[in-house]
């Protein structure tokens, strides 16, 4: 079974962490690491003890689309750190971002005009 195994980790602002583990896109556990608490055990713990998530066909494994869009940003925002990913983070270079210029001249444009949509 593919597994896809991420451990992060952000300041709660108290001296302490929050730390999750995200499987296939979805949250699998959470838990705070209290300030003076050495947050590896932690995340072992988590890890142990994370819910099973197998992934299932489709572009998101399975996952909805708005679950994945809270975790994504829960991840790239905040000052959120990977702790351990497995196997390598990844993300695709040339996303769909690349074409929100289009998209917004495309929603703009008068029906019927296609000529004045342009790739670019």
């Amino acid at each position: 079974v593919d597994r896809r195994d991420d451990h992060v980790a952000r300041r709660d602002g108290h001296g302490g962490g929050e730390l999750a583990v995200v499987r296939h896109g979805r949250l699998a556990a959470a838990d705070v690491a209290r300030r003076g608490t050495p947050p590896m055990p932690v995340v072992e713990s988590l890890r142990a003890t994370a819910r099973t998530i197998l992934p299932a066909d489709g572009p998101l494994a399975g996952a909805s689309a708005e679950e994945v869009n809270l975790v994504r940003r829960w991840l790239t925002t905040g000052g959120t750190r990977l702790v351990h990913s497995e196997p390598s983070w990844a993300e695709p270079a040339r996303g769909a971002a690349a074409w929100e210029g289009w998209a917004r001249r495309a929603r703009q444009a008068p029906l019927g005009s296609p000529s004045e949509i342009t790739l670019g």
